[in-house]
């Protein structure tokens, strides 16, 4: 990764990558400066990705899935994580 001058995120040919921002990050951002629910947001965060990149075992919680979750506080930081119902972090 490499960062200029203004903050900007470049990949090593010159061209603006996304975001530097991890998802947590993106999901506290559209919670708290948006307004959005947080219900919506993580569906948002969780389950459409999951679709568009056939993950099926991935994306929510149901029989047969993976048990990969974060738990939040009430500021929306993981304490948290889980993987494949392992707890991880």
């Amino acid at each position: 990764v490499n960062i200029d001058e203004k903050g900007y995120c470049l990949t090593d040919t010159g061209r603006l990558y996304g975001s530097t921002v991890p998802v947590i990050g993106g999901i506290r951002n559209l919670v708290e400066n948006l307004n959005m629910d947080l219900r919506d947001v993580m569906i948002m965060a969780s389950l459409n990705p999951a679709k568009v990149y056939g993950a099926n075992q991935k994306g929510s919680l149901e029989v047969g899935k993976c048990a990969d979750i974060i738990i939040c506080d009430d500021d929306i930081n993981v304490i948290t994580t889980v993987i494949d119902g392992n707890v991880v972090v």
